[in-house]
């Protein structure tokens, strides 16, 4: 009768040490194998451990094993239950079909960066105004006139600006005059654009306005004319905003 169990072959008692220890290393990686793995595995240890073996001893010891290493599964299955906190530790995929770990985060480092700049963009002071002033520079070059019709007014001083007029000019650099009321940059602008023009006239009044529209200027006038400016960029009250943006240059008419 053929032995069942690897102990009771001649010899086993002298070989069975070095294979409990071979067990212990082969048990903390079968854990995470699947049958066939676990069974190629015991085999493999079954041969080192057994030179002389038959296919019957091999086949004995490969079933022993693999009970045993399903024993430990079950065990470790119950200990897992009964212990949230162990982590088991699985074979690792293929390198071709595991996930980058780092792929994530490397979108994540480019979206950030992305967001960033955008708002870099958006909040930095005078970065969206620089553009509009370009454009605004832009059309006024390209209109062949000295100055556009409300750049005339408030530079002299016109405090009876008709409606039809004023309409006009807020069609053509419409961009221009809502988009900057009040500035004093803007109002550096046209006077340095007025001296291109050869119009030191209009220069000095732009200039002028650029002071008053400082907003730690004394004058209260300039400060109640930046807020009229602001409250008449649409309909008929923008006239009271020229006037008194007028008034605040040039003192009451």
């Amino acid at each position: 009768m053929k032995a069942s169990t690897v102990e009771n072959q001649p010899g086993a008692s002298r070989r069975s040490r070095p294979g409990r220890e071979a067990d212990l290393r082969l048990f903390g990686l079968a854990e995470s194998a699947g049958r066939a793995e676990i069974d190629r595995a015991w085999r493999r240890l079954a041969r080192r451990l057994h030179p002389d073996h038959n296919r019957g001893r091999e086949e004995a010891a490969a079933q022993l094993f693999s009970r045993a290493a399903e024993a430990r599964h079950r065990l470790l299955g119950d200990f897992e239950s009964s212990n949230p906190a162990f982590v088991r530790v699985k074979s690792p995929k293929p390198a071709a079909s595991r996930p980058s770990r780092q792929e994530p985060r490397r979108w994540m480092g480019v979206l950030i960066l992305v967001v960033t700049i955008a708002l870099t963009i958006r909040w930095a002071p005078g970065a969206a105004d620089a553009v509009r002033l370009q454009s605004a520079d832009a059309a006024v070059e390209g209109s062949g006139a000295l100055l556009t019709p409300y750049e005339l007014a408030l530079a002299a001083g016109d405090s009876q600006l008709e409606v039809g007029r004023l309409d006009e000019a807020r069609r053509q650099y419409g961009f221009a005059l809502r988009d900057f009321p009040g500035r004093p940059d803007v109002y550096e602008r046209l006077a340095r654009l007025a001296e291109v023009r050869e119009d030191p006239a209009a220069a000095e009044a732009w200039r002028r306005a650029a002071v008053r529209a400082n907003p730690y200027h004394p004058d209260p006038r300039a400060r109640l004319a930046r807020f009229y400016f602001l409250r008449g960029r649409w309909g008929d009250a923008a006239l009271e905003g020229w006037r008194a943006v007028s008034r605040s240059l040039h003192g009451p008419s």
